[in-house]
């Protein structure tokens, strides 16, 4: 059996944004998205890829530099985003755009 090639590339580290790709085979998931949906977006096209191929979305906490985009990503993209229950109910709290949550209700729900 082969193994799968994967990539993990860093779009945006730091203070006033994280995102990360991995890619293994044609699956292609982003940690966290910190940064606006356009420089997502333009990030990824420098490294081949785009926003219509993101598979999933995984945050790794609420604060802004790691979720930023997801209100917008979200109205342009149906992807489905993974986090903890206590991530999302922070997220609400803090004034999170509450039509994020009613359009895509189940991607919500993860726990760990």
């Amino acid at each position: 059996m082969k193994t799968p090639i994967y990539r993990i590339i860093s779009l945006f580290s730091g203070s006033k944004g994280n995102c990360t790709l991995v890619r293994v085979g044609n699956t292609r998931i982003l940690i966290d998205a910190g940064m606006s949906c356009r420089a997502i977006e333009r990030a990824l096209c420098t490294v081949g890829e785009q926003l219509a191929d993101i598979n999933a979305i995984f945050i790794t906490h609420e604060h802004s530099d790691h979720t930023k985009a997801l209100p917008v990503l979200l109205k342009k993209h149906p992807i489905p985003v993974h986090l903890t229950d206590a991530t999302a109910k922070e997220l609400c709290r803090s004034g999170f755009p509450s039509d994020c949550f009613a359009v895509h209700p189940v991607c919500f729900s993860v726990n760990v």
